[in-house]
């Protein structure tokens, strides 16, 4: 998580950067392995206070890549779901950066390897539509002298020019190699904008799957982060301080399901084959149907 700062003096339209993680607040906890059950935890991350945020797992699948021999290697499939929601009117998200770096549980073991995520790339949720009016003028100057008297005057041209202009939220992600300075990518993120126009904050809930390859069947781990800008009224209503860190996350392939409620049904001999846009999601906002009745 990110760590909380004081507001700069005299600049007070900056975005400001907000850790999730709040002096008073309910949730004065990190979150936790379960010592119990210290593996593939549901609950990732949970920040309750002016802004709510929140990273759980929608779905976890171990498998292999490919039925053919020659890409038959160990793989799994991890379903993550972010919330960043306000809790007052006047409360918004500008922005937000989530990380995800996947490696090894144990020291002599391999990294498991990045091979796909959904979104990748940037994406526009919900573009908006403006019409700009420009006016450019030229002009000139002449004048006379009569007598000792100066008389002087300007002509100008004035054209109008009208153009339609594009805004948007923005949701961006990437396959990143982390932590080290060679190898295969063994890290995620993705980037979340609000549209400056609308000024109405990001977007409210992303799903995301990540499809990795293994080299066999050892633990491994996730280190999620999560950086949050807010606007000036969250970041000056709140005592902020240094936020702990979460417990990584744990996951084990021997264990055959996460959850009796899968969101696909898998084969999990070609996970490899899976299109992972159709276990992506992403909401801007939610509408439930019939909320207007007339009487």
């Amino acid at each position: 998580m990110a760590t909380g700062q004081q507001p700069e003096q005299g600049d007070e339209s900056a975005p400001r950067l907000v850790s999730t993680y709040l002096e008073g607040d309910v949730t004065d906890v990190h979150t936790q392995n379960d010592p119990d059950q210290p593996f593939q935890r549901e609950n990732i991350i949970e920040r309750r206070h002016k802004v709510d945020v929140r990273c759980q797992h929608k779905d976890i699948v171990h498998g292999f890549y490919s039925d053919d021999d020659d890409y038959a290697d160990p793989c799994s499939l991890v379903v993550f779901e972010f919330e960043f929601s306000p809790n007052a009117i006047a409360r918004r998200i500008k922005s937000a950066h989530v990380t995800i770096t996947f490696s090894a549980k144990d020291n002599g073991t391999s990294d498991p390897v990045v091979k796909a995520i959904y979104p990748r790339g940037t994406f526009c949720v919900e573009p908006t539509l403006q019409t700009e009016t420009l006016v450019r003028s030229a002009g000139f100057n002449f004048g006379s002298g009569v007598m000792g008297a100066q008389v002087g005057g300007e002509l100008k041209a004035e054209k109008a020019i009208e153009r339609e202009t594009y805004s948007a939220a923005k949701v961006k992600g990437s396959i990143d190699l982390r932590g080290r300075t060679y190898g295969d990518k063994n890290s995620v993120s993705w980037q979340l904008w609000e549209n400056p126009v609308t000024k109405a904050g990001v977007v409210t809930r992303l799903q995301a799957p990540v499809l990795l390859k293994r080299q066999d069947m050892s633990h491994f781990k996730a280190v999620i982060t999560m950086e949050i800008r807010a606007d000036t009224l969250t970041q000056l209503g709140s005592v902020f301080k240094t936020d702990p860190k979460d417990d990584p996350v744990y996951y084990d392939p021997e264990r055959t399901a996460f959850s009796t409620n899968h969101l696909h049904r898998y084969d999990l001999n070609n996970l490899g084959r899976l299109d992972l846009k159709s276990l992506s999601d992403v909401t801007l906002m939610t509408v439930p149907k019939g909320a207007v009745k007339e009487m």
